[in-house]
């Protein structure tokens, strides 16, 4: 068996690894912060050192095998405590916290998979929230890894999650492979017709606008809207409006998450 010394560890780097995760998620403002990460990569850990801990006190054989279905089950539960709670990502922490301590479980990857489930459909506006599950299924698999003693290989993965998350995400972001919505506010005087100008180059970069506003603040005319644009055409934006007398503000739309 393993001494008690040795099981803290695990769970210590599992929580930690788990928790560098969820820094970048956090820095970021996604789902599944530095708590959600750290108890998904810590309780998977934990699962993982209970089964076989438990499977050498009864005399099992299949040690390596992670023994019954329970983790499905607080996958379920998990979901569950998502999908109930109001107002955002509110859930996800609750959900991770919820186990047992009278069975463990088989199924650990299904459950994990019911968890991210729930982060892509507490999302508003279509299938968003699918890197928050993928991160928490590698979470999953991080934590499984150094609860089984393989504290490299989980150092490791841990190093090509947040490469993905961070250099990846960048890499796309730049070669516009991913369009964001975001929100613009032109502003300019009344002498320059910005609203017309706007116009005209949305229809040239064929962007479609949402919630298009026009007011007017002194001698100034002022263009608001919202439009899902790739970094390219957001360059374009203001690179072609920017002049003196013209200020283009551009802001990232919360509520959108990978």
């Amino acid at each position: 068996m393993l001494s008690h010394n040795e099981m803290f560890l695990r769970l210590s780097v599992a929580a930690l690894l788990g928790a560098a995760i969820g820094v970048e998620r956090d820095l970021h403002r996604r789902p599944a912060g530095v708590r959600t990460s750290a108890f998904v990569c810590m309780g998977s850990a934990l699962f993982t050192i209970l089964s076989f801990e438990l499977a050498k006190m009864s005399g099992d054989t299949s040690g390596t095998r992670i023994a019954s279905n329970l983790v499905q089950g607080i996958g379920f539960l998990g979901a569950g405590a998502i999908l109930r709670e109001a107002g955002g990502l509110v859930g996800l922490t609750t959900a991770a916290t919820i186990s047992s301590g009278t069975r463990i479980a088989s199924n650990l990857v299904q459950g994990i998979g019911f968890l991210g489930a729930g982060a892509i459909l507490r999302e508003a506006g279509g299938l968003v929230g699918l890197t928050t599950a993928a991160t928490i299924f590698v979470e999953a698999a991080i934590g499984m890894a150094v609860g089984g003693g393989l504290y490299a290989v989980g150092g490791y993965a841990t190093g090509v999650v947040l490469f993905g998350l961070i250099c990846l995400g960048w890499v796309a972001q730049r070669t516009n492979l991913k369009a964001r919505i975001m929100g613009f506010r032109i502003t300019g005087s009344h002498s320059e017709n910005i609203a017309a100008e706007v116009h005209r180059l949305l229809v040239e970069l064929k962007i479609k606008p949402q919630q298009f506003r026009i007011s007017m603040v002194g001698v100034n005319s002022i263009v608001e809207f919202q439009a899902e644009v790739s970094h390219w055409q957001q360059e374009q934006i203001t690179e072609r409006l920017n002049r003196v007398g013209v200020v283009t503000e551009v802001t990232p739309i919360e509520g959108r998450h990978e």
